[in-house]
């Protein structure tokens, strides 16, 4: 099922009580226990009725405990009161932007949840600002019911202290020159591609323990043997080929010989630019998933 869009086919919704039944629920203490287990809780927030009342049935149905709310101000409320595990928080709200609700939470407020930005007009500045005031992830509309789901128990099972906080935002800057529509050489280039100061994508690096060069480098490698997979062409054809050195050392570096590896473990085995195991799961975890 196709979820978080405005063309909807009604045959292949649930029925309107139903779906009614599914998302109004009292709002309990959300650290209740149910047959033993602490309920996993999640808190929609979208304008919408109908994408409000669908997701919370399919998210019942997956075992979570469901508030909803329409409008940044409710959110507000339900986030500070109740602190839901997951926040499904949509850009575009009557009353303000996710991004404005965003900025109004303390630190006290998000500790304990994670919050998804969800749009239908996402940009990669987007998603870096969002990330920047304490959001998880952001993901674009529409989505499926796998993909709900997947992202929702994701959001749920990471933990801060697992470490993987600190490498989501080096993640996405990565995943940008990676998807680029041109081979991104420098360090302005690549700020200049995603929105941000050079001293910015430096700080980012830092708090990865990660240096910016050779970040990039593995990155530009990265597209080019996705490149070459697709066009079956040689993977030099989509690097910048003004400085002759620097590409072959890219080449070597990134194991960009023949055979090509076919798959992302298996390149980031060969490649020797990042040894950060954690690093390399959540961009490679990013680009499997399709995440921008």
């Amino acid at each position: 099922m196709e979820l978080l869009t405005s063309h909807r086919d009604e045959r292949t919704m649930p029925a309107p009580h139903i779906m009614l039944r599914a998302a109004v629920q009292p709002q309990r203490r959300f650290r209740r226990i149910l047959r033993g287990r602490p309920v996993r809780t999640v808190l929609v927030v979208d304008d919408d009725e109908g994408t409000r009342l669908t997701v919370s049935l399919i998210l019942q149905q997956a075992g979570w405990s469901v508030s909803v709310a329409d409008c940044g101000q409710s959110a507000l409320s339900v986030i500070r009161e109740l602190h839901p595990d997951v926040v499904l928080l949509d850009l575009r709200l009557p009353d303000m932007s996710g991004i404005d609700l965003l900025r109004k939470l303390s630190p006290a407020d998000r500790q304990g949840t994670r919050i998804v930005l969800m749009t239908g007009f996402g940009t990669m500045r987007v998603g870096i600002e969002a990330y920047g005031l304490g959001a998880y992830d952001c993901v674009e509309k529409p989505l499926f019911e796998s993909d709900l789901i997947r992202i929702v128990e994701k959001a749920f099972h990471t933990r801060v202290t697992s470490g993987g906080e600190r490498f989501r935002r080096w993640a996405i800057a990565m995943t940008a020159v990676i998807n680029s529509g041109r081979d991104v050489r420098t360090i302005s280039e690549w700020g200049a591609l995603i929105s941000v100061s050079p001293e910015t994508l430096r700080e980012w690096c830092r708090t990865a323990q990660l240096r910016p060069k050779p970040s990039l480098d593995l990155a530009r490698g990265v597209r080019a043997w996705r490149l070459a997979l697709q066009r079956g062409l040689p993977a030099v054809t989509f690097l910048d080929a003004a400085d002759r050195r620097t590409v072959e050392r890219l080449v070597h570096m990134v194991g960009l010989v023949e055979p090509l590896p076919v798959s992302l473990e298996v390149l980031f085995r060969r490649q020797t630019f990042i040894r950060n195991d954690v690093a390399l799961a959540e961009l490679r975890s990013r680009l499997e998933s399709g995440a921008s």
